[in-house]
């Protein structure tokens, strides 16, 4: 009984041209927006992942928290604020006539293995948003507040976005 159903739509979408149109736009809509992503939704994917640079931080952090007396095996995760942001020259031009002003600027390109690219100034790295620590010696009150004082003092964050806690 379904197979007849289809059969008498797809005869009346031959007969009808304007509905099979629409329905052939609505389709090629939906597959439009299933397969492109925004891109904001992109660059949030490349800023989810880590650079080498937020990774050796880690490395870095958990090396110093394992020397902390009574720390034990450690683990750490940071949190950022955002990711990289790279900064790079450009030139600004300003001009004023009567009642008219002029804005523009330009970045400023050079010569890389035969392409052109943006005259890097700087790099600019993310604020550390938070940090986890896991640990072996967390359950010491102690060590764990000498942990939670160093990651503190180490990236000027506040002691309510440490979390320390007992490994297993």
């Amino acid at each position: 009984m379904n197979s007849e159903k289809l059969t008498e739509f797809i005869v009346k979408l031959k007969k009808d041209k304007k509905i099979a149109l629409i329905i052939f736009t609505a389709i090629l809509g939906m597959l439009l927006i299933l397969f492109s992503g925004t891109p904001s939704e992109k660059t949030e994917k490349a800023s989810e992942s880590k650079t080498e640079e937020m990774i050796e931080w880690e490395e870095k952090l958990q090396k110093l928290l394992s020397a902390v007396e009574g720390a034990g095996r450690v683990k750490v995760m940071i949190t950022y604020e955002t990711s990289d942001e790279e900064v790079f020259a450009y030139n600004k031009d300003e001009s004023f006539r009567e009642n008219e002003e002029k804005f523009s600027s330009d970045y400023i390109l050079v010569e890389n293995n035969g392409s052109e690219t943006g005259l890097k100034l700087k790099t600019v790295y993310p604020e550390v948003k938070g940090v986890a620590v896991v640990c072996d010696g967390a359950d010491d009150p102690v060590t764990k507040e000498q942990i939670i004082s160093v990651i503190s003092a180490l990236f000027d964050i506040s002691t309510k976005n440490i979390s320390v806690v007992s490994a297993e």
